[in-house]
């Protein structure tokens, strides 16, 4: 009977180890897309990081770089937690972005994970997870993205979205 206790025992003790040991999955892009109009100027600013944690903005280099294992570890507890919409990937084209209203910016984070776009490339679009958050004030500047990354990851991104 002792012997049946132990195998049991076992068997949780693996288990849980075995989902405490998940590695995060790997990071294809991660793209933020702000849109902000005050009056008739309109200002539109396209962040990107790619696989190897390089940053862009408007898909030109910035020689900076965010820390690859953490903000992949960070980026999947935010898909995770913030239960953002999952777009399976189509051959329909791409949703687009709504202009906001005077005033006001809308800003949008897509995550896209690598083992989806390997599973998806003769897709037209792939599968991304996203978060929008619309009719935001022109001036905020302050996004729950930031909450979960590290404060250096955070700056990067933040002082291009300014």
């Amino acid at each position: 009977m002792k012997c049946k206790y132990y195998w049991f025992a076992l068997f949780l003790l693996l288990s849980g180890l075995q989902i405490y040991s998940q590695k995060p999955q790997k990071i294809y892009e991660v793209t933020i897309f702000k849109w902000v109009k005050n009056g008739s100027e309109e200002t539109k600013t396209l962040v990107k990081i790619d696989s190897t944690g390089t940053v862009f903005l408007a898909n030109k280099s910035v020689g900076k770089k965010v820390n690859l294992k953490s903000f992949t570890k960070k980026i999947c507890l935010f898909v995770k937690d913030e239960k953002v919409l999952k777009i399976p990937g189509s051959d329909e084209p791409p949703r687009v972005a709504f202009a906001p209203k005077d005033g006001q910016q809308n800003t949008y984070i897509n995550v896209m994970f690598l083992e989806d776009f390997h599973k998806e490339m003769n897709l037209g679009t792939m599968t991304t997870y996203a978060c929008r958050m619309e009719k935001l004030k022109a001036t905020e500047s302050e996004y729950v993205l930031y909450t979960y990354l590290d404060k250096k990851d955070s700056e990067i991104i933040k002082e291009l979205l300014k």
